[in-house]
């Protein structure tokens, strides 16, 4: 099996999970449960489409914006990859955070 045969067969598992949590939601509502539990259903549901969303776009990344792509579309874009697929010695920088007011941690004079 192929590396892409292999990354579609996950994909599809979990849009099959997916379609099972929103049978759930729908049984959820015609037997008029709790609207906690639907809530809860619903939140795993938007879990659900978020991490597949987030494994479609990283493939993409990888596939396609990637220095060793074969379209390279634009390489510039991949900068903001997961910290875990980038190649060593690639750092993103970040601000260092603000200290924190002198008036928060001061004593009063009197």
């Amino acid at each position: 099996m192929s590396h892409d045969e292999r990354e579609k067969v996950k994909l599809l598992q979990r849009i099959r999970k997916l379609r099972g949590q929103l049978d759930a939601v729908e049984r959820a509502l015609l037997a008029k449960d709790d609207c906690g539990d639907q809530l809860m259903l619903l939140a795993a549901v938007r879990g659900g489409v978020n991490s597949l969303m987030g494994e479609v776009l990283e493939t993409h990344i990888r596939f396609h914006l990637t220095d060793g792509s074969q379209e390279k579309i634009a390489p510039e874009l991949a900068e903001d990859r997961r910290p875990a697929d980038r190649p060593q010695g690639i750092t993103r920088e970040h601000p260092a955070p603000a200290p924190p007011h002198p008036c928060t941690y001061s004593r009063s004079r009197y």
